[in-house]
């Protein structure tokens, strides 16, 4: 069959373009033909990696804005090639798909404007079904301020969850119970989502690793990396985003992600899918949750005990991190339990 996916394959973090990624290589093993639709001009897509002309912050900080730039910039070039994997279609084409899946991904966020696309709830096309859809941060409120989506919502054939809230929140906008599924990036080995990294500081340092998306992580985490990392003799490398307060701030493709996580002594994150990729890695990390899901994700695979809280004291950050010992089989137990019953569910509904 042809199959029309409607998601954030464009989107600038690695999460977005490494889930759409899975999905698509998923779908081919079942032996569909995947398109993926587009829903965002070159322009908008372009915006969400680099911002020119200046900003006012860019006056305070001239230097440190003017380097984001420059980063942002080659990340676009980056992103830009390895998404020549996807073939792309025009909305209009949409309707000429045998089945249309939305998600995964926070495509029901609509309390960011970006994700109030008609498109990101079947508005107008037959035979479509969500995989791993979330709401994100979300609430009922916002909905009912736009009823128009509750309505595209009760329309689709079937609506299969990521998390809990998002679980709970269908079950109340339709009265039917959705099944939950795994993230994506859970469908799919490992191997099939890893490109070897050949950035020479890597290789020859050693380095604790930091993925979050900026103004996320609180202030008190960064002290205690930038202290920890010092005590241990580490290097500090953000991937994917522009710190000025890392040594090193490395620019590289989605799929190098995990072979970025493997080479680092330990991660720190804050995020969804930087989450789910230190555990495939089985890499030593700690998480300071951004959203639920991350909760959500951390208790299904059984290692809740890697999340902290932003008020940790240093004593308590060391501790989690040197004295750590997770149980990596019993993680990959659910990992693949979690993808036996969510491919069975997609197959189910195809």
């Amino acid at each position: 069959m042809k199959i029309g996916i409607i998601t954030v394959y464009h989107a600038s973090n690695f999460g977005a373009y490494l889930q759409a990624y899975a999905l698509k290589r998923a779908m081919e093993h079942m032996g569909h033909d995947v398109f993926h639709i587009e829903t965002k001009s070159e322009k908008k897509i372009r915006r969400g990696y680099f911002k020119y002309p200046a900003t006012r912050r860019s006056f305070k900080h001239p230097i440190e804005e003017f380097q984001k730039y420059l980063y942002g910039k080659k990340k676009y070039d980056i992103f830009k090639k390895e998404q020549q994997v996807f073939v792309v279609i025009p909305e209009t084409e949409a309707e000429h798909m045998d089945r249309i899946i939305i998600g995964s991904d926070e495509l029901w966020n609509i309390s960011e404007e970006k994700f109030r696309h008609p498109l990101y709830f079947g508005a107008g096309l037959e035979y479509v079904l969500t995989y791993g859809i979330s709401i994100g941060r979300a609430k009922k409120k916002d909905f009912l301020i736009h009823p128009e989506f509750l309505t595209w919502i009760k329309n689709i054939h079937q609506i299969l969850v990521r998390d809990k809230k998002t679980q709970l929140f269908v079950k109340e906008s339709t009265g039917k119970m959705p099944p939950m599924v795994c993230d994506p990036t859970f469908l799919i080995p490992l191997k099939e989502m890893i490109h070897l990294c050949h950035d020479p500081y890597i290789k020859n340092h050693s380095y604790i690793l930091v993925y979050t998306y900026e103004f996320i992580m609180g202030n008190k985490i960064k002290e205690h990396i930038i202290r920890y990392a010092k005590e241990k003799n580490l290097k500090i490398v953000s991937v994917g985003f522009f710190f000025a307060w890392c040594d090193y701030n490395l620019n590289c493709g989605p799929l190098e992600f995990s072979d970025v996580i493997r080479y680092a002594q330990c991660m720190v994150t804050t995020t969804f899918h930087g989450s789910i990729f230190a555990l495939l890695n089985h890499q030593r990390f700690l998480v300071e949750p951004f959203s639920p899901k991350v909760n959500d994700v951390l208790e299904k695979v059984g290692i809740p005990e890697v999340a902290i809280p932003s008020d940790i004291s240093y004593e308590q950050f060391c501790s989690r991190m040197d004295q750590q010992d997770l149980d990596y089989q019993m993680v990959d137990r659910n990992v693949m339990k979690m993808r036996k019953e969510s491919l069975e569910l997609l197959k189910q509904y195809m």
